[in-house]
């Protein structure tokens, strides 16, 4: 590292790009590119090719660059150009192959995976590794199938940086806090090499523990954690025992080899004492690949050992009365692979693993796999992939639930982040019972000798206007609204729906498009608002795939809140003809006075002992005038019970905007508004705010000056606004 640095300066690489020869950028570009610093590999590499246009070496680093900085799409173009040109290099293949993989096309990437195998010399250093992301891409195709159990969330920008935020762990005790680490600027390593030495030009940052916590339905700005834990080398917590009263942090030079400490700990980040090193149940130096106290007498961890499957493997080990740790026992074949295990992560219940791993059965890189513990055969069952949206082409590590079964941590490097790997959350469906329960005996290494003695363990218990226009010019559509499966959105009679109106929308370009989603009762009810704008959102992907303009698409999730149907019968038990259909997506078209459209919205015919009185309500208040008070605006759930205690809860997406802007009541003057919204504040919601709608679309304050003749109580509102 030291002569990359000295070769460095020695080319004057600490001068401003332009003042640097051709050659120069090129070898600084390369550099930059050894080391992962991407970014700074492509500000050179893309000043050099201004110089040196044709140079195909120079395109494809640059394309390889763009493919290790999370950018595939920026790739292909240089990619594509080298492709078209005569003697493509062999390698150009095996690329294209990736940027498929990554960009979740698994069967173009294999058809570019075997271009590159066909046109390889047998010797190529490629080789070995296009044969296992061959298998990865089937495995990805097989995924494809499978129903998805989630819905998956990007923690955002107030949370993820620039570079690798990883290792979330939620706190024992504080149900919305969460500890991670992070490489990010203003760290205390600064940029040091992999020796530990200060270098500002070739270093990387190291990582630093970070806490965020979850506010008003939203994680806030992160904040370091004492600089007695954070160091100039790589901190990481990974766990707590004795009631969450004593942490266990790592230290290392790089994030897989360094020391265990151990310290007192208190939710306030002040009581701090001199930590002491943890003498880990495995070789000083081995290569570490994450560890979880279970409790205070099992730990499960991942470490490369001389003997084991290969590369990373699980073990446990268990500590006696005296305090000592037994010797590494494996989790056995079933589970470790010649390829990596880590990140491991028992659940409550003592029988269900979590870890991630790189074997041919991911779908690429590392994927998060499950395995549970059987009873009755002694053994571990053979693991399963959690599958999309969970995992991806890229890097998904440091699994871990939440204590309520609920939701699921994990970073991952996939396309679309912030750079690097990206903290994010998985919101189940249903609640993972093995987080729930305990078994007896508790955990999986105590069922063989609980069985030859019982006594031996102590387990625990178990609008139109069509006057304008006239009769002959009218085009008369009837829209119904896509019922959906919880597997399936786009169903055939769906895509028919949506094809059909793609068409209109084609025609008349004056149209806008509201897809308002709906869910039925099951599940927990303060995820319904999410999932069902999720609903709308793959609905919206689908008429963006096939051309239609994102900013002509309204997104609203409106929950479990007007069922057309009784979710239950009169005995009490699940209707599932209702459950059917209560889970729709409406489609409302905007803008049809404007165009010469007839629309009439059909719907289900719904037996009179069925019907409800509220299923229609959602249309008779947006209505006209409407006020909304807005509680958050988020990139991802809005995750607080508040939202529930209020009426005609709401989550929009509006085009042009990122944010998911999560709204409550529906009140027709302004006063009765201000009534809500001082409500909110009470309740903590300081920011919460008014907002006026005319016919369900959200109204600017320049808008709602425009409408105040139609509508007069709208000066209420421009005069306190």
């Amino acid at each position: 590292m030291k002569i990359l640095w000295w070769c460095l300066i020695a080319m004057g690489v600490h001068a401003t790009l332009g003042a640097q020869s051709p050659k120069d950028l090129y070898q600084a570009g390369e550099l930059y590119f050894e080391v992962g610093r991407y970014e700074a590999a492509l500000d050179h590499l893309l000043a050099y090719q201004k110089y040196k246009p044709k140079d195909k070496s120079a395109k494809l680093l640059i394309a390889r660059a763009y493919i290790a900085a999370g950018n595939p799409e920026e790739a292909l173009r240089y990619l594509r150009f080298l492709e078209d040109k005569r003697r493509t290099p062999d390698e150009v293949y095996y690329y294209m192959g990736r940027v498929y993989h990554l960009q979740q096309d698994y069967r173009g990437a294999v058809k570019w995976y075997k271009r590159y195998l066909t046109e390889a010399d047998d010797k190529d250093r490629l080789r070995p590794r296009t044969k296992h992301y061959i298998r990865q891409a089937a495995a990805g195709i097989r995924m494809q199938r499978l129903p998805e159990q989630a819905e998956v969330s990007n923690l955002g920008p107030n949370v993820n940086s620039s570079g690798d935020d990883y290792a979330p762990l939620p706190s024992p005790n504080y149900g919305n806090t969460l500890y991670f680490s992070s490489m990010r600027p203003d760290n205390a390593g600064e940029l040091r090499d992999s020796e530990g030495y200060r270098d500002d030009i070739l270093g990387q940052y190291s990582s630093d523990i970070f806490v965020t916590r979850l506010i008003n339905g939203g994680w806030t700005a992160t904040e370091p954690l004492d600089p007695l834990l954070n160091s100039p080398r790589h901190d990481r917590i990974v766990g707590f025992t004795n009631g969450a009263q004593v942490l266990y942090f790592f230290k290392g030079l790089s994030r897989m080899e360094g020391q265990i400490y151990t310290d007192t700990f208190s939710a306030d980040n002040s009581n701090y004492v001199l930590p002491g090193l943890f003498t880990p149940p495995y070789p000083e130096g081995a290569r570490f690949g994450g560890l979880q106290f279970f409790n205070d007498t099992l730990v499960v961890f991942s470490v490369e050992l001389e003997g084991g499957a290969g590369g990373l493997d699980l073990y446990y080990a268990t500590r006696d009365a005296a305090g000592r740790w037994s010797s590494p026992e494996s989790f056995g074949s079933a589970i470790n692979t010649p390829f990596d295990e880590r990140d491991p992560f028992l659940a409550v219940d003592g029988r269900q693993v979590y870890f991630a791993s790189d074997r041919p059965e991911s779908m690429g890189g590392y994927d998060i796999f499950t395995a549970t513990f059987s009873d009755k055969s002694l053994q571990w069952e053979r693991p399963a992939n959690l599958g999309a949206p969970i995992n991806s082409p890229s890097d998904e590590l440091g699994y871990s639930l939440s204590t309520d079964g609920l939701k699921g941590y994990f970073s991952s490097d996939r396309v679309g982040g912030s750079g690097g790997q990206d903290l994010h959350i998985a919101y189940y469906r249903e609640r993972q019972k093995q987080q729930l329960v305990y078994s007896d005996p508790l955990v999986f290494w105590q069922v063989r000798p609980y069985e030859e003695d019982p006594d031996a363990i102590i387990g625990l218990p178990t609008d139109g206007r069509e006057e304008d226009f006239d009769a002959e010019q009218l085009t008369y559509v009837s829209i119904a609204p896509l019922n959906y499966t919880e597997d399936n959105i786009l169903t055939p009679a769906n895509r028919r729906e949506l094809d059909d109106l793609l068409k209109l929308m084609g025609e008349f370009p004056q149209l806008r498009v509201e897809l308002i989603a709906h869910v039925d009762n099951s599940g927990p009810e303060r995820f319904h608002l999410y999932f069902s704008y999720k609903k709308a959102e793959t609905a919206a992907q689908y008429l963006i795939d096939n051309g239609l303009r994102p900013d002509r698409i309204y997104l609203k999730g409106v929950g479990s809140a007007y069922p057309l149907a009784t979710n239950t019968t009169s005995q009490g038990d699940v209707n599932t003809i209702g459950q059917t259909l209560n889970r729709r997506i409406d489609i409302r078209l905007r803008n049809v006075e404007r165009v010469p459209v007839k629309v009439t919205y059909s719907g289900q015919q719904i037996s009179p002992v069925m019907r409800t009185e509220v299923g229609d309500r959602f249309d008779r208040i947006n209505e006209g005038l409407t006020y909304r008070v807005q509680v958050a605006a988020l990139g991802s759930m809005y995750d607080s019970d508040l939202i529930l205690r209020y009426p005609d809860a709401m989550v929009e997406r509006i085009p042009g905007s990122p944010m998911l802007r999560y709204m409550v009541g529906a009140a027709e003057t302004y006063s009765a508004a201000e009534t809500l919204r001082n409500s909110l504040q009470r309740d903590g919601v300081a920011g919460a705010f008014i907002v006026p709608y005319i016919n369900g679309i959200r109204t600017t304050k320049e808008a709602a000056e425009a409408f105040s003749s139609a509508y007069p109580d709208l000066i209420n509102f421009l005069r306190s606004n």
